[in-house]
């Protein structure tokens, strides 16, 4: 076979610089890519300023890690190449690249380590110049003592060129090898940015310097101000931060969402089959072979480097110490691989844990979804469909973190590579949140009201009042999106601190600190344990776990029959306390006075000796609770029992109040008519006990008097079936709500078996 080197290689353009960069949405996540590289190299401290120069503004971004050495810098310029392990942040080796040339049109790094200064000046201006379409990099490097970094005698040659390229280009204040003094300490990164980005040709800059000097924002008022203030997107970015983050000279103090919730609930779940369980399994012992390979060629590389007589002395000892100190690097992502392949709980078993709660302190920026994957943010705020179809979602909040061998993320970490896994995830948490809807609703507001706030007969009102006296005593008049929170009394941050607490972040023992009102420490200097009086860093005087309960598995009404797999959340009608009509109806004798499912039974109207119902309009039921009447559900009940498929039309449904409908349709099968109750909230109809279709046709007309509402429930079956991907139906057929839902009715009916038994 011949040599693959015979081949053409392929080369990238100036071009591809612009195109890649284009990956990125806006300057935030491309600034985030620069942090998280210093995250990734275990820094201690990151600074990211803006600096004024006789030419223009220009962005630095210095951090404290282990620093790039003259090798680390040469895979720069290969596109997605990096030594990174599954630990970290950035996976892709491409993240500085996308992240400096979109911010600006040239770049420099300078970095030290192992007592070498490298530099390395990405240049659209300097291509421009030599009007070159292939990219050249100058990558310059120094020993800390002074002598150039030549370890073969091709790198003597370009050295000069190399430096003289940088002077030219780079409008320097000073000296290119006196910047290194700005890294502290002997080791660390500096990243600057250089003719920054414009809204257009000559436009202003993307980013805003002026209007707050301690912050770097993005104008647009229809973003949240955690996407337009720099300082707000940073405190959030990672949740257990291990570097104190410095902007514009200020400490960025670490938030968590969690730390305003109320009523906070966990739950887990299986987001995985046995089959991808086992793949991501797989992908994770091929990973840790792979890195056992590569420890193993490094130290042959380590053997043979010293006899290699064209490197001289100095750079084989600088040699031997980085690739010590890559060794000792490997070996602790080893172990790290092996800690999380033996975790039963989050990896083994692919279980995920979601905390819900109610944000009480900014509901209207900080609700939603928030999904960090290896401890950095990926989505904020997202909004899945239980925000769209619930009125009262508004505060809603759910946070969940994943596994990046389960979940990897895209190459901007600002959304997921694979999306049906992800929405898969969003529907398990809108299944939860719905549940988690109804208990906060029927249980826990109730109480929380009447216990802390001492409201009176919470336990009474109705849905919408219910909320509104939640709101009100939280300072907003109003459970509208658009109204703004109050000043906290007194009394409501007492609540609040019972409720939520006071968190810090310690950045010694890196975790979570819930600090009382009688403890005493400095709010001006960055938090820490051991400033505490009295108290110890790691000392367990307090909780990492944010007190959040098991969400109970089902709502405490035994009437409510709410499913997690349902994917609508019904209202619960209470049949017990329905008002009794103005004339008392006779019940059946031997007829029991409850159903299956535990409702009371609708009663059974009179017969006349012809069979036929006697006419009982005149007696009207006392309507002020809007509850049906039984003489609805009867009426509905012999419809349905006469033709199921009428059930399925909600014209036909809506007739047959009047008695004035005939059904054509040919029957429906018993599991058919079952998915469509499930999809209804309801449990599935018994064949043993037809009677029981009174409760459920009952509750129907009740959770929906208008006939509006009506078809908004018949629009869930719709969702119930698009989720449900065994059907595997047409759901794009043209027309109204009632020819779509009947077009669906007879898919169902056709696509049964021939043998289906029971049909009604």
């Amino acid at each position: 076979m011949e040599d693959i080197t015979l081949l053409r290689k392929m080369s990238v353009t100036v071009k591809y610089l612009k195109s890649n960069s284009a990956v990125h949405s806006n300057s935030f996540s491309a600034i985030a890519e620069l942090t998280d590289n210093a995250s990734d190299a275990r820094a201690t401290n990151c600074y990211v300023d803006v600096v004024d120069t006789e030419w223009a503004e220009e962005l630095h971004v210095m951090d404290d890690g282990i620093g790039m050495s003259r090798q680390d810098m040469l895979n720069v310029i290969q596109l997605g190449k990096t030594k990174k392990g599954p630990e970290c942040i950035g996976k892709w080796g491409n993240g500085l690249k996308t992240g400096g040339c979109y911010l600006g049109q040239d770049m420099l790094v300078l970095s030290k380590k192992d007592g070498v200064h490298t530099a390395l000046f990405l240049s659209h201006s300097f291509l421009n110049a030599e009007g070159s379409e292939q990219i050249y990099v100058p990558i310059p490097s120094k020993y800390a003592a002074g002598d150039r970094c030549c370890p073969r005698d091709e790198d003597k040659k370009r050295w000069n060129y190399e430096d003289e390229v940088i002077a030219q280009h780079a409008e320097l204040t000073v000296p290119l090898w006196d910047m290194f003094d700005r890294i502290p300490g002997d080791h660390g990164t500096l990243v600057i940015i250089k003719k920054l980005r414009r809204a257009g040709q000559g436009g202003a800059l993307m980013l805003n310097f002026n209007d707050d000097k301690l912050d770097i924002r993005m104008e647009d008022e229809q973003m949240r101000p955690r996407h337009c203030s720099l300082r707000e997107y940073l405190s959030v970015l990672y949740r257990k931060p291990k570097m104190r983050i410095h902007l514009r000279g200020k400490i960025v103090e670490p938030r968590i969402f969690l730390s305003k919730w109320v009523a906070r609930c966990v739950t887990h779940f299986d987001v995985l089959t046995k089959e991808e369980l086992k793949k991501s399994k797989d992908k994770l012992d091929k990973e840790q072979k792979e890195m056992e390979e590569g420890i193993e060629a490094k130290k042959k590389y380590l053997e043979s480097i010293n006899d290699k007589e064209e490197l001289t002395d100095t750079y084989k000892k600088d040699m031997e110490r980085q690739s010590k100190a890559i060794l000792r690097s490997d070996l602790a992502k080893k172990t790290l691989l092996e800690t999380r392949k033996e975790d039963p709980k989050n990896y083994q078993k692919g279980v995920i844990e979601t905390v819900y709660g109610i944000e009480v302190n900014n509901r209207q920026f900080d609700d939603g979804i928030h999904l960090y994957v290896n401890n950095r943010l990926i989505h904020y705020g997202h909004k899945s469909s239980f925000f769209k179809r619930i009125q009262d979602s508004i505060g809603f909040s759910v946070f969940c973190e994943l596994d990046y061998a389960v979940f990897p993320t895209s190459q901007t970490n600002q959304g997921f590579k694979n999306l049906k896994a992800f929405n898969h995830l969003i529907k398990k948490i809108d299944m939860n949140l719905a549940h988690y809807y109804l208990y906060v609703t029927k249980t826990w507001i109730p109480n929380h009201l009447e216990k802390e706030w001492k409201v009176g007969n919470a336990r009474k009102m109705d849905k919408e009042l219910l909320w509104d006296k939640f709101w009100k005593v939280y300072g907003y008049n109003s459970p509208k999106s658009n109204c703004m929170k109050k000043a906290d009394s007194e009394e409501r941050k007492e609540i609040i601190e019972k409720e939520c607490g006071s968190w810090n972040y310690c950045f010694e023992c890196l975790k979570w600190k819930r600090i009382s009102v009688d403890m005493d420490y400095s709010e001006d200097l960055p938090f820490t344990c051991s400033k505490i009086l009295g108290q110890r860093c790691c000392q367990n005087f307090d909780s990492d776990d944010f007190h959040a309960i098991e969400l109970p598995k089902q709502h405490q009404d035994p009437r409510a029959e709410i499913r997690n797999r349902c994917s609508v959340v019904p209202e619960v009608v209470d049949l017990e306390n329905e008002e009794e009509t103005e004339e008392e109806e006779e019940e059946v004798p031997d007829q029991p006075s409850t159903s299956a499912r535990g409702a009371p039974r609708s009663p059974k109207r009179k017969m006349s000796n012809d069979g036929t119902v006697k006419n009982d309009s005149t007696k009207k039921a006392k309507s002020s609770n809007n509850k049906p009447s039984a003489s609805f559900s009867s009426a509905i009940s012999r419809k349905i029992r006469q033709n199921p498929a009428a059930f399925a039309r909600p014209a036909v449904l809506r007739a047959a109040k009047q008695s004035s409908s005939t059904a054509t349709n040919s029957s429906l099968t018993l599991r058919q008519l079952n998915e469509i109750l499930e999809a209804l909230g309801e449990a599935p109809f018994d064949p043993k006990n037809p009677q029981e279709i009174d409760n459920v046709c009952a509750r129907i007309k009740a959770v929906n008097e208008a006939d509006k509402k009506l078809e908004k429930n018949i629009e869930a079956v719709f969702e119930h079936l698009e989720d449900n991907e065994e059907h595997q139906l047409d759901l794009d057929h043209p027309g109204t709500v009632d020819e779509r839902f009947a077009n669906i009715a007879e898919q169902l009916h056709s696509r049964s078996p021939s043998s289906s038994p029971h049909t009604l």
